[in-house]
């Protein structure tokens, strides 16, 4: 017994409790007999039940007398209580344990021990003296009369919340000294702050954060915290967000983390050498390190989800770091931004399968990129002065839902690395001056544009019915002939050609444009498309050197449908050249109009032919300036309809008969002739008098 045996010894019934159990065993089966003989002898069984039960309360009542004597064989232990700091801690004893409960991240070291034993019972080892009460250890309690009793002690944490609702601001390190002697919760309803956005440097270290698990809101380390290392939250699991501003700080860890529910931000780190959050899987929102320009490590291992990802260094900074990895990374719904790291010569996220969109630009040192499981970027993807020769870490790509942007990289050789793109909203290729190849089969696109000074010797290889754009821009100066070869597109949806370099334009590939015809060439001279049949609209314009425009091969200007839902189309030529000669001598048809303008005084085109040209669904339209030079209408003898015509200021200009067959297709505000050395009236040409 806890209080001693006080049993009698010399008590005849002390150690009879089996005859009680007999006793029992042997009136339960008098009873049975009884209620199976129906009654038949029931007064006897009664009368002999009587006495027996008289029987086990006498012997029962010898048990109360026992208890006087002692016999000392009773070894255990009543009740453990550890004392630390004030805090008492009460033990569960069970038969053959002890475990203590301690909040988590608590320490029993150094704590005190209080035990209660069986009256005149010992215990080894002696708990006076242990001190380190964090270990698992076993206890024997031996009774008076010898008998021993091993207890086991284990101590168990206690894994629950311990809560604090409110925010803790830190100012200085007094403040943060007094917080780690009272503070014990290890979840936050609030925000943490430590030290503030200017002023002097006011926190050198942290205590008492260890065992904060959970900050529900913001975590903030501002300008005044001037440790070199923040290591402290070592048990932190998850945050609504994390914001480091300080400029002091070297040492970045977070060992535990795994998610951050909003942000985190890393705002002024150009002092940080070391990044490292072994545990991070989640950032929801933006995951952002600018002015990274110490950063010597960057650990991110299991991070898989994050919104917006930004890693930037200064534009005019040194940079050390020299490779980027994140091989957990498989989605990133935003952007992924990658700039000015000129040390940095690899980036890889091999296991990153969607994105919103990525820009990786200004790393002059970069020579590898690794997206080697990237099947979707459902923005653009923008790569911009980097120092690589391929596109081979994109082999997985199927699909770039914006435009690939490629800028100023000047080593890029072939986008061969992207075998497995079907989809781009559109290409867009400026200063990749060693790019030979670019093969574009079984990819829709809406627009290929090339614009590049300097950009010679690329074949471009296509289907032969290329649905999207195609834009050559600010072609090589000192070239005579267009530099780009084209190989399978015949039919293509819009083409567009703007140079102020080049001196001869031939595209001998293209037979139908279905959209627009753009031609704006500054510097060339002559204008060749052998085998042009169909176009949706012509545009020849800003051709001050033109002398030559052949397309003599095309029947009809068919117009088309533009991107408002609009119908568009017509041949204009806007004159600005020294061009004596426009002739289509095939064209009948044009869904829209003709318009030839620009024909100032100093203009010499004296001929327009079109011998052929049935239909103009929009308004004949020539157009000078008190030009004497044209004045002959005869290459329009064909023309039998057009809803107008508007001829204007060719003093020299007397006969419009060539327009008799016309003239009944219209009426006096649809036939506009006015300043030409003759301009008759629409009545006029009714009656014949088409001349003077």
């Amino acid at each position: 017994m806890v209080n001693g045996d006080k049993r009698v010894e010399q008590d005849p019934c002390y150690g009879r409790s089996t005859p009680v159990v007999v006793i029992y065993h042997q009136i339960s089966q008098i009873s049975i007999i009884n209620y199976q003989m129906k009654k038949i002898n029931f007064q006897f069984s009664t009368i002999n039940i009587q006495r027996l039960l008289l029987l086990v309360a006498f012997l029962t009542g010898c048990s109360k007398e026992e208890e006087s004597l002692f016999t000392g064989r009773d070894n255990a232990i009543a009740a453990f209580i550890l004392t630390k700091d004030g805090a008492t801690l009460h033990g569960a004893v069970s038969p053959d344990s002890i475990a203590v409960t301690v909040p988590e991240g608590v320490s029993l070291a150094g704590a005190t021990a209080s035990v209660t034993l069986s009256e005149n019972a010992a215990i080894a080892p002696d708990p006076a003296a242990i001190t380190d009460w964090d270990v698992p250890r076993s206890f024997t309690v031996t009774a008076y009369n010898g008998t021993p009793h091993t207890y086991y002690y284990t101590v168990k944490t206690d894994r629950r919340p311990r809560t604090f609702e409110g925010n803790i601001v830190l100012f200085s390190q007094a403040d943060v000294e007094s917080f780690a002697a009272t503070f014990d919760a290890n979840r936050i309803y609030g925000n943490i702050t430590i030290g503030a956005a200017t002023g002097a440097d006011s926190v050198y270290a942290l205590a008492g954060l260890e065992r904060i698990k959970t900050v529900t809101g913001s975590i903030t380390i501002e300008l005044t915290y001037a440790g070199d290392e923040l290591t402290a939250f070592a048990d932190l699991e998850a945050a609504g967000e994390l914001r480091i501003t300080s400029k002091r700080v070297k040492t970045v860890r977070f060992p535990k983390l795994a998610a951050v529910h909003a942000d985190l931000h890393l705002d002024q780190a150009s002092s940080i050498r070391t990044i490292d959050f072994p545990e991070l899987a989640l950032v929801e929102k933006n995951l952002r390190i600018y002015y990274a320009d110490s950063l010597l490590q960057m650990h991110f291992p299991k991070l898989q989800v994050v919104e917006n990802l930004t890693l930037q260094g200064r534009s005019a900074g040194t940079q050390n770091l020299r490779a980027v990895e994140l091989p957990e990374l498989t989605e990133v719904t935003g952007t992924l931004n990658i700039s000015y790291l000129n040390a940095t010569t690899s980036f890889a996220a091999p296991r990153l399968a969607t994105a919103g969109a990525l820009t990786i630009s200004s790393c002059a040192a970069m020579t590898s990129l690794d997206f080697g499981a990237l099947t979707t970027v459902n923005g653009g993807i923008d790569i911009q002065a980097l120092n690589i020769t391929s596109l081979d870490g994109f082999g997985a790509l199927e699909s770039i839902g914006g435009r690939l942007y490629c800028y100023n990289t000047a080593k890029l050789a072939s986008l061969a690395g992207m075998a497995s793109l079907r989809s781009a909203g559109t290409y867009y290729l400026y200063g990749c001056t060693a790019l030979t190849q670019f093969d574009v089969r079984g990819v829709q696109t809406a627009s290929i544009d090339l614009y590049n000074s300097t950009m010679t010797g690329l074949t471009i290889t296509g289907d032969t019915d290329f649905a999207g754009r195609l834009y050559f821009g600010a072609l090589p100066s000192g070239t005579a002939a267009f530099p780009v070869t084209v190989q399978g597109i015949e039919n293509v949806g819009e083409l567009h050609v703007a140079t102020s370099y080049i001196t001869t334009l031939t595209l001998p590939w293209v037979k139908t444009v279905s959209r627009r015809l753009t031609l704006s060439c500054g510097s060339v001279t002559a204008i060749s498309l052998p085998n042009l049949r169909t176009v949706g609209g012509v545009t020849v314009s800003s051709c001050a050197a033109l002398t030559t425009l052949s397309i003599p091969d095309l029947t009809a200007v068919t117009g088309y449908t533009d991107a408002s839902g609009a119908t568009a189309g017509s041949f204009t030529y806007t004159v600005s050249s020294n061009i004596t000669k426009v002739e289509l001598p095939k064209l009948q048809s044009i869904a829209g109009s003709l318009s030839i303008t620009g024909l100032t005084a100093t203009r010499p085109l004296a001929t327009i032919r079109f011998p052929v040209l049935e239909s103009i669904s929009g308004t004949l339209t020539i157009a000078g300036t008190n030009n004497a030079v044209f004045k002959d209408l005869s290459g329009f003898t064909a023309l039998t309809s057009a809803a107008g015509v508007t001829i204007g200021n060719f003093t020299q200009l007397r006969n419009f008969c060539p327009l008799q067959g016309v003239i009944h297709s219209l009426n006096d505000n649809t036939w506009k002739i006015s300043g030409c050395g003759y301009s008759p009236t629409y009545q006029n040409m009714l009656d014949e008098e088409c001349s003077n």
